[in-house]
C-alpha cells in the first residue's frame, strides 16, 4: 500500500493470494495431486498502478550470469505464477488469475551419494500438469483464458552435505492462441 497519507506522492494497493492443496491419489499414497490457485489485483492512481504478468519460464542465462545471480543473491522466482506454454510475461494486466493443476509420481528413491563428493541424490520424480490463466485491466473473461499443458522430471539432492537442490526438466506445449512448445 502507498498513499499520499503515508508520504508516497502516489496511491497504489496491491493484494496477492494463492491456495495450495496436496491431495494423495486414492491408488498409492506417494503418488500426489498438487492443485493451486493463485490471483492478484491492484488499484491506485493511473500510471502507478502496479500490473502483473502471467507466461512461461524466462530464457536460461548463460553461464556467468548464472554465477553473477548465484552470487548476488537474486535467482529469478521459478514455479509460481508460470503460465507453462506461452512466452514470459505473455499476458499482462492489473488483475490476475492462475490455476494449475499437476500429477506427480516417484520414479526412483535415489537415496545415494557419488563416493565423497558433496552431492547427494535424495528422489527423482516426474509430473503431468495443466495450466489455465490471463492477466488482464478490464473485465473478467473468461474467453480469454489461456491453458497449457505437459509433463516434468524432477530431481531432488543436497549439495555441499547441507543445501537442498531440485533440478526441473520439462516440457510445456501451449494449447490456446499464442502458445508454444518449451
Amino acid at each position: 500500500l502507498t498513499d499520499r497519507w503515508l508520504g508516497a506522492r502516489y496511491r497504489n494497493a496491491v493484494v496477492r493470494w494463492s491456495a495450495k492443496k496436496l491431495v494423495p491419489a486414492p491408488w498409492n499414497d506417494r503418488h500426489i495431486f498438487a492443485f493451486r490457485y493463485a490471483g492478484g489485483q491492484s488499484a491506485g492512481d493511473p500510471g502507478r498502478r502496479s500490473a502483473f504478468a502471467v507466461g512461461g519460464f524466462p530464457s536460461p542465462p548463460p553461464l556467468d550470469s548464472l554465477v553473477e545471480i548465484i552470487s548476488t543473491s537474486t535467482l529469478p522466482h521459478l514455479g509460481g505464477d508460470a503460465l507453462r506454454g506461452y512466452p514470459t510475461s505473455d499476458r499482462v494486466g492489473r488483475q490476475f488469475h492462475l490455476i494449475q493443476a499437476e500429477y506427480r509420481f516417484p520414479l526412483w528413491w535415489v537415496q545415494q551419494g557419488l563416493d565423497t563428493l558433496p552431492f547427494f541424490a535424495r528422489r527423482l520424480y516426474a509430473g503431468v500438469f495443466m495450466d489455465c490463466g490471463d492477466a488482464f485491466s478490464n473485465t473478467l473473461d473468461l474467453t480469454t483464458f489461456r491453458f497449457g499443458v505437459g509433463a516434468e522430471l524432477f530431481l531432488d539432492a543436497t549439495l555441499a552435505y547441507a543445501l537442498p537442490l531440485t533440478v526441473r526438466m520439462g516440457v510445456a506445449r501451449g494449447v490456446s492462441t499464442g502458445g508454444l512448445t518449451q
